[in-house]
């Protein structure tokens, strides 16, 4: 079966077991009469290696966001493939190629909006890339490699980081949004700043994070969008807690 047949059940199963289309209806009523910079965190529990399982829950949330007429909606890193890799890297080499078709049909749906969606690249040369594709207008517009390579699992002896000066700024509705790691330097273009990662649970280093995304958005003066993995894979609990800042440096949501 391909890839287009098994989106499209997809979007069918989605609209029948969907989000409720009535509160979807309420919340863009909302939204209207307060205008854009309207964004979904989308923080799901993922399977590695299970790319249509994956594929499967991107499209729902997706979907349901588009309906809720939100201007971005935003997923962890390597959410389409699932995280961590390790040695599935090389031992299926055919994982970035089938993440890669996946990722294209997802990008179909984006007709009214725009979606970040954390994938496995592979360039010309073979070397692999820890990224984030922007979908929008049905289809992949832009992919945004991360700087950062996390060494506390096996990604790190496959996975590259990318050049310094790549552009990681987007514009949605008005408003400039810069995608980022933790560790690497902010440009202080954006609006808003926006964190697409998987961390793992750790009590200690939660308050130091939550301290530290506070201290970014108030020094930048930027809204500040924390996206993190939930659940449980290879041995790796993810702590979730997905975050939002405003510029000054308070939780909002």
């Amino acid at each position: 079966m391909t890839e287009e047949k098994i989106l499209s059940e997809l979007i069918e199963l989605c609209e029948k077991q969907g989000f409720d289309k009535q509160i979807s209806t309420q919340i863009q009523a909302v939204i209207k009469s307060f205008g854009s910079g309207f964004v979904g965190v989308a923080q799901i529990n993922t399977i590695v290696g299970n790319i249509e399982y994956n594929a499967e829950k991107i499209v729902k949330y997706i979907s349901a966001s588009q309906d809720m007429g939100l201007d971005l909606v935003v997923f962890a890193q390597f959410s389409l493939v699932g995280f961590p890799l390790g040695d599935l890297i090389d031992r299926y080499s055919h994982l970035a190629q089938e993440n890669m078709k996946w990722l294209k049909q997802i990008a179909k749906i984006t007709t009214k909006i725009t979606a970040l969606v954390g994938f496995l690249e592979q360039d010309d040369e073979g070397k692999y890339y820890n990224s984030i594709a922007v979908l929008a207008d049905g289809k992949v517009e832009k992919i945004i490699r991360k700087s950062f390579v996390q060494n506390e699992s096996n990604d790190f002896r496959y996975i590259q980081s990318k050049p310094s000066n790549d552009d990681n700024l987007i514009c949605v509705n008005g408003l400039t949004y810069e995608i980022v790691t933790l560790e690497e330097n902010i440009s202080a273009k954006a609006d808003v700043i926006v964190l697409c990662e998987a961390n793992r649970a750790n009590i200690v280093s939660d308050v130091e994070k939550q301290k530290f995304l506070s201290d970014i958005a108030r020094k930048y003066s930027a809204s500040l969008i924390y996206s993190n993995q939930v659940g449980a894979n290879d041995g790796f609990v993810f702590e979730g807690a997905s975050k939002v800042y405003n510029k000054d440096g308070k939780i909002i949501a």
